[in-house]
């Protein structure tokens, strides 16, 4: 006995060629399951699960508590027992019969519809057979109570209903916004994220508008009119300084243009100043050639004076 209560089972991996066993049980307050696998005489566990009754599900009677104990099993081992042989026990017989009644009540009837997927075998065992599943039954823990529903949604159903479904997405959203009209088809959380979402939408007419996405869009915009604006600051303060550049560079050329013409002036004066030598040399030359020419005069004069004054006499 202290070796049982000291040592814990060894969970193992599933064998996937042996068939799995469900031990399920419930009490007032709690659903309890253990699935494992027998190799040889000795059973292996693999996982441990239990589930608090919220206060709806205490009011069930004793066969919906023990029914519920097994679909909530399925459902949390799934991956493990669709395709595969299950052995279900159980210390409540009436449910190896319940699978054969036709005017059960209709929870039931749903419960049963759904296992019908699976390969199940159900078996009967006492409680003291079934010690694992029976103290996880009786465990109840209000901190970690899970107030959620069993699944009993068949698969594929949610699936075919989107097959079927012609509306687009934002239907529901435009239907309320106008006539204030709220899907019936909705689950209570499903309502809830509805009109959670539906603060975020408003209508003008014809178009629908998402207030989350033009806010994005507007920063958006707000950003690239920034960077835009970044840009062309950039592109005339690179204007301004290629224009200060094309203006130094033509002071310079104006500069080089002036020197140049006062260097073509200083040639002008030097080439007029050698002319103006050169035609004062020519006036001396032609003033010396005058007074050769007025002596000459002179002398011719004094000549015929003196033959003038030789024929008088």
């Amino acid at each position: 006995m202290k070796e049982k209560l000291t040592c814990a089972p060894v969970i193992v991996s599933p064998n996937w060629n042996l068939p799995f066993e469900l031990m399920c049980d419930a009490s007032d307050f709690t659903v309890g399951a253990v699935l494992g696998q027998k190799d040889g005489k000795n059973f292996h566990p693999i996982y441990f699960a239990s589930k608090t009754l919220n206060p709806s599900q205490q009011k069930y009677t004793i066969t919906e508590k023990e029914l519920m104990a097994v679909v909530f099993a399925f459902d949390k081992f799934r991956s493990y027992l669709i395709l595969s042989k299950t052995i279900v026990y159980t210390d409540h017989s009436a449910l190896r019969h319940l699978f054969k009644k036709q005017d059960a009540k209709p929870r039931l009837i749903r419960w049963i519809l759904l296992l019908q997927e699976f390969d199940i075998e159900i078996k009967d065992r006492k409680g003291t057979g079934n010690v694992s599943a029976d103290h996880l039954s009786r465990i109840e823990n209000e901190e970690i109570s899970d107030d959620s529903e069993v699944d009993d949604n068949f698969p594929g159903e949610t699936l075919m209903e989107i097959n079927t479904k012609d509306e687009p997405w934002f239907a529901d959203f435009a239907n309320y916004l106008v006539g204030d009209i709220i899907p019936k088809r909705m689950t209570y959380q499903q309502k809830n994220n509805f009109f959670s979402d539906i603060k975020h939408y408003f209508l003008e007419e014809p178009f629908l508008f998402k207030e989350k996405l033009l806010k994005e869009k507007e920063l958006e915009i707000a950003d690239l009119k920034a960077c835009l604006s970044l840009k062309e600051a950039k592109v005339a303060e690179a204007i301004c300084l290629c224009g200060q550049i094309v203006n130094v560079e033509a002071a310079k050329a104006a500069r080089a243009c002036e020197l140049e013409s006062l260097k073509g002036r200083n040639v002008t004066l030097e080439s007029e100043s050698v002319a103006k030598d050169a035609e004062i040399a020519n006036l001396s030359q032609n003033l010396s050639q005058l007074q050769l020419s007025c002596d000459d005069l002179s002398i011719k004069a004094s000549n015929f004076e003196c033959e003038k004054d030789k024929l008088n006499d």
